[in-house]
């Protein structure tokens, strides 16, 4: 590829988005954070031990910053009149796009205690959490608020001189040549990290298109057309707040396409960003790199320079650097990766791309390419030991559009998630397929115990109405109520699927802008969500259930006895193990896995294209109105690599 061809894809696109969509520009918001002078990758020499490790173990830095953060937690609890062994706390947000980024923050704005006038029950809840994961729009959020510093208050109000809502996420600029020029830059900084060695693809622009609109300091005049770098993931590490543990540990989840796979499959790996490292805790992987050198190609645990057998096209230079590589884990690129639907999408357009036979797939280009860290080592599976470089993809296309994974690793010992699901089930909204998913998920790897027992299918969460209303998973008859696995004692999982209560929030997910109302509605939405919850008339107020909920796990573990009050709440809001609405013979799951039982050739999830169609069924991810935006999109990319 040649700057060039990637320019005539630029300009393509941008032709495309400027006939189907509006667009402005908006002022600047300065971050803090030290950011790379150029988006292609820096080569460095290698640290004296080594960067990568196995084991299913978290790494010794993240436990170290988790002791820092328990000191931090012990005192907040304490504030509650909690004291001794306390619950450890993660939020998980969803996938879906600009809505799942805007309900998710709504949840944290409505949980923090730093939020203006905040007086829902839940506040505070955020700075008793120890992890935030996110994935797709999740981790637009989680990248996001990670490249601020400080870390910033969460209202429309402050949030809107970081992201830039208004400008659609395809379109940077209001002009034509203002366009073009944002994605000559695109092309530029694509082509500068391709010559530099590094394999490129079409996650390549995307990610730089959604970090300039989420990242403060991304959004240029349209004159300047001046792209700027995202923060490196890996220096979130020197955020004040993050050193003295005032904030979770952040994590960011994307699947595994396999070499070979037209699609990613419900048994495919789930790996993770974190600020410290970067890889899988799956049983075929279990191994991880030091996030600062992702990007570097190793054989069996060495550093080397480029393989032989890539693109001899680039610049031969490069085996005379140093072997290791830092610079490669921009934020705006990983966030770009755990959004990458795009494998999907060109599936999604046959009418296209039927007459260009494939090229996207046949070249690798519609995932996000890293260079494999674990090649030929002897601990990984022969699967992920044969690449030169890895298929990364969107982390909702294995069916668990909700990162939970890694939240329930058991050596991160974590007792309550906040499962924060903005899916697009059917309708805009969610039906607990997700977490259907992730329980069966937990079965066919051999974990079941990692997760709480969930309804076997999403026909069972809607006929309960669990899908409109926040509930307690893996209560384990705490309040005499049945609970469903009585002796499960891993992580209890309170979801909190959106709905509407003030304002409709089922946005589709390729909805590229929103305005100042809309953003506002989904804030006032969030807070009215979290203020209350459904319930029989007999429980107490919410008020007086969600701390009894947050102290669930005290209650297990016998260092608290909850009072009658907390007994009534607990039988209210913790799923009683029903199987009500379960269709006679339906087995388990969505219908994308239902009779799937862990062995032989894994299901895909089905993904379909029409516009908020349909009532909420299951099983089925839908590419709300994404067909449009993905022509031009999709097209252009094709044509730059043809180039």
């Amino acid at each position: 590829m040649d700057m060039d061809g990637s320019f005539l894809i630029c300009l393509l696109v941008a032709l495309i988005t400027l006939l189907v969509t509006p667009g402005t520009s908006t002022p600047l918001h300065k971050r803090q954070l030290p950011v790379p002078s150029s988006y292609a990758p820096n080569y460095t020499e290698c640290p004296s031990g080594s960067i990568i490790r196995s084991g299913v173990s978290v790494s010794n830095e993240e436990r170290q910053w988790v002791q820092k953060r328990d000191t931090v937690m012990s005192e907040l609890w304490r504030a509650r009149n909690v004291s001794g062994v306390v619950p450890r706390v993660g939020i998980a947000i969803s996938g879906g796009g600009y809505r799942a980024m805007l309900y998710g923050a709504s949840i944290i704005s409505a949980m923090s205690s730093t939020t203006p006038n905040n007086t829902s029950p839940a506040a505070g809840i955020f700075e008793l959490s120890t992890y935030l994961s996110g994935l797709s729009g999740g981790s637009w959020l989680v990248s996001s608020l990670y490249s601020t510093s400080p870390f910033p208050t969460l209202t429309p109000q402050n949030l809107s001189h970081i992201w830039s809502l208004q400008v659609n996420l395809l379109r940077p600029t209001s002009g034509l040549i203002d366009t073009t020029e944002v994605y000559r830059d695109i092309s530029k900084d694509v082509d500068d990290k391709y010559n530099a060695g590094f394999p490129v693809s079409i996650t390549d622009v995307w990610g730089r298109l959604v970090g300039l609109h989420l990242n403060p300091g991304g959004e240029q005049e349209a004159a300047e057309a001046d792209i700027k770098d995202t923060p490196l993931w890996s220096s979130v590490v020197s955020a004040n707040e993050f050193g003295a543990a005032q904030i979770p540990y952040p994590v960011i989840t994307t699947v595994q396409r396999s070499e070979g796979e037209a699609h990613v499959t419900v048994m495919a790996n789930i790996w993770e960003f974190n600020v410290y490292e970067t890889g899988s805790y799956d049983d075929s992987i279990k191994s991880f790199i030091q996030t600062k050198y992702l990007g570097t190609y190793l054989s069996n645990g060495t550093a080397q320079h480029r393989p032989e057998n890539t693109d001899t096209r680039r610049n031969t230079s490069i085996t005379r650097q140093p072997p290791c590589v830092t610079s490669f884990d921009q934020t705006g690129f990983l966030a770009g990766t755990s959004s990458s639907l795009f494998n999907v999408e060109v599936a999604g357009l046959g009418f296209i791309i039927e007459t260009l036979s494939g090229i996207l797939s046949s070249r690798g280009i519609d995932t996000a390419l890293i260079p494999n860290p674990f090649a030929s080592l002897p601990t990984v599976n022969g699967s992920i030991a044969t690449p030169t470089q890895l298929e990364l993809v969107d982390g909702g296309e294995g069916g668990q559009n909700i990162p939970l994974w890694p939240l329930v690793i058991p050596d991160r010992s974590v007792d309550l998630i906040f499962a924060v699901d903005s899916s697009n089930d059917g309708a805009g909204y969610p039906n607990g397929t997700s977490l259907i998913i992730t329980k069966q998920y937990a079965g066919w790897k051999g974990v079941d115990t990692w997760f709480p027992p969930v309804p076997s299918t999403p026909e069972a969460f809607i006929a309960q109405g669990l899908h409109r209303k926040m509930t307690v998973f893996g209560c384990a008859g705490l309040a005499n109520n049945g609970g469903g696995g009585g002796n499960y004692t891993g992580p209890m999982v309170i979801y909190v699927p959106n709905r509407e209560v003030t304002y409709a929030t089922n946005h589709s997910t390729f909805k590229l802008e929103y305005t100042m109302d809309e953003i506002t509605g989904y804030f006032t939405n969030g807070a009215a969500l979290m203020s209350d919850n459904p319930s029989n008339a007999t429980a107490p107020p919410w008020s007086t259930c969600l701390p009894c909920i947050l102290s669930a796990p005290l209650y297990r573990n016998g260092s608290a006895t909850p009072s009658q009050d907390c007994q009534t709440c607990l039988k209210a809001h913790c799923w009683d193990g029903s199987e009500t609405g379960t269709p006679p013979g339906a087995g388990m799951g969505p219908p994308a896995t239902r009779g799937y039982t862990g062995q032989g050739p894994p299901p895909s999830i089905p993904f379909v294209t029409a516009d908020n169609e349909g009532t909420a069924n299951a099983g089925t991810r839908r590419m709300a109105g994404g067909r449009w935006w993905s022509v031009g999109f999709v097209v252009g990319v094709i044509a730059t690599f043809l180039m």
